[in-house]
C-alpha cells in the first residue's frame, strides 16, 4: 500500500468511527429517556397498587358490616319469633 491508500483507509475508518460515535450517543440518549419512562410507569404501578389495596380493604370492611348487619337482623327476627311463640330451628 502506498501513502495515498493508507491515508484513504485511515480517513474511511475515521469516518466510520465518527458515525458509530454519533450512533452510540443517540442510543445512549434514547436509553436514558426510556429508563425515565420505565421509572415513571413503575411509580404509577406502585401508586395504583397502593390504591387497589386501600380499596380492597374498604370493600372488606363494607362486606363485614353488611354481614354483621344481616346477622343482627336475623337475630332480631329470631328473638321476635321466639318472643311471640313461633318455632325457630336455628
Amino acid at each position: 500500500m502506498n501513502k495515498d491508500n493508507l491515508q484513504y483507509a485511515f480517513e474511511t475508518q475515521q469516518s466510520i468511527n465518527d458515525r458509530n460515535t454519533d450512533i452510540i450517543g443517540t442510543l445512549t440518549t434514547e436509553i436514558t429517556a426510556l429508563r425515565s419512562k420505565i421509572q415513571e410507569k413503575e411509580n404509577t404501578i406502585a401508586a395504583l397498587g397502593a390504591t387497589n389495596r386501600k380499596l380492597k380493604n374498604d370493600l372488606d370492611k363494607c362486606m363485614d358490616k353488611i354481614h354483621s348487619d344481616d346477622v343482627e337482623t336475623a337475630n332480631i327476627e329470631k328473638n321476635f319469633k321466639n318472643f311471640i311463640g313461633e318455632s325457630t330451628n336455628n
